[in-house]
């Protein structure tokens, strides 16, 4: 996801490292949440700012390993010298969406419910893994693997289903896994 993510970041700015470099350089003291952006249409401007919206989400100082990411870059027959020019904010950036990975990317799935009602745990047995994704509004939730809501993914579109009772001002916890 993290090199998905680069190359998503660089389509933004027509390919240009550099200019995906000085837009973050310019926002690197910005503080921002995922509720500072309008993230409804779809336009160049949307894109830009949902980047910044997924680096709000940092709440990580782990260190990621990334020889594999970089051996993977180097085979990309249109970086070129760009990898060896903009390491060190390759490294940063990489290290950055790594982080974001480990805390908010969840699992996607898919399935029927067709024939299930009101029964999570049933629900959730018919759900197949088909991917991982960043829900930035699901990244608000806490974690608990006595999760009191579940997700459910309908025509592209994430739902939350209330799995038991929550009582009024608790908090919302999904299982992450």
């Amino acid at each position: 996801m993290p090199l998905r993510q680069l190359f998503i970041a660089l389509s933004c700015f027509g390919d240009s490292m550099e200019s995906l470099k000085k837009f973050f350089d310019e926002s690197e003291n910005q503080v921002m949440t995922v509720f500072d952006f309008d993230l409804r249409s779809e336009n160049e401007e949307t894109d830009k700012n949902l980047l910044l919206a997924l680096r709000s989400l940092i709440r990580s100082d782990a260190v990621f390993e990334l020889d594999e990411h970089f051996a993977i870059l180097k085979k990309h027959p249109a970086l070129g010298d760009t990898i060896r020019d903009y390491r060190d904010f390759i490294e940063s950036f990489l290290q950055k969406q790594c982080q974001i990975s480990d805390l908010n990317f969840h699992g996607i799935f898919s399935g029927s419910s067709k024939k299930i009602k009101n029964d999570s745990k049933a629900f959730s047995s018919m759900q197949h893994a088909i991917g991982t994704g960043s829900l930035l509004f699901g990244s608000l939730s806490n974690h608990s693997c006595a999760n009191n809501v579940f997700r459910i993914y309908v025509e592209g579109k994430v739902a939350y289903c209330v799995s038991r009772p929550i009582a009024k001002g608790s908090q919302i916890f999904d299982c992450y896994k």
